[in-house]
């Protein structure tokens, strides 16, 4: 059977190294005779408890490690959040508005040079457009590296950060599709 629809999973994993026959022992099963019991790869628990094992190659091409961030400092601290080589700081330059997200931000050098300054839509669009909308920001994104994907820059951690615009994009526009179904949709209701 030829599959034609194409999905983006999104998924927050509790994982540890672990070859294939150390894996068939935690479970209490008997090694397959037909697996290589060397085989490494690691034990993988989804956010239901359900565990499972991937082979590393797979495990590695799909997941990266999540480390916590330090999280965005607000007006009035004194440290921004380091976004790439201690050089860029991205700072929220307002409180939280009415939904508990920010609107403005700014993103700037070490020397506190402006570089661009991002105003997010404050309200319901049906009371007027006046700023971006996270989509807007994830449709740049998936340009650049739709871009980077098709030239010289092309390597699995482009692919990979591709995707994940794309699922944030998905995920973003069902949420949008359910709004509008329930017909609420450019009001502040939940």
């Amino acid at each position: 059977m030829e599959l034609t629809q194409e999905a983006i999973g999104v998924k927050l994993i509790k994982f540890q190294p672990m070859t294939r026959s150390d894996y068939n022992r935690y479970r209490s099963w008997q090694m397959p005779e037909n697996e290589n019991e060397y085989d490494d790869g690691y034990l993988v628990r989804y956010e239901d408890g359900y565990e499972s094992w991937s082979p590393k190659d797979a495990f590695e091409s799909a997941y990266l490690p999540y480390t916590a961030r330090v999280p965005f400092m607000r007006p009035g601290t004194a440290r921004l959040r380091p976004v790439r080589c201690d050089r860029i700081e991205v700072a929220c330059l307002d409180e939280p508005g009415p939904g508990g997200a920010c609107h403005h931000y700014t993103i700037r050098d070490e020397h506190c040079n402006v570089s661009q300054d991002l105003y997010f839509q404050y309200g319901p669009v049906s009371q007027g457009v006046d700023g971006i909308q996270n989509e807007d920001l994830l449709a740049v994104l998936i340009d650049r590296l739709e871009g980077f994907q098709s030239g010289s820059h092309a390597c699995q951690e482009n692919h990979n950060a591709l995707l994940a615009c794309k699922s944030a994009l998905s995920w973003l526009d069902k949420r949008t599709a359910d709004r509008r179904a329930r017909g609420i949709e450019g009001t502040n209701a939940k």
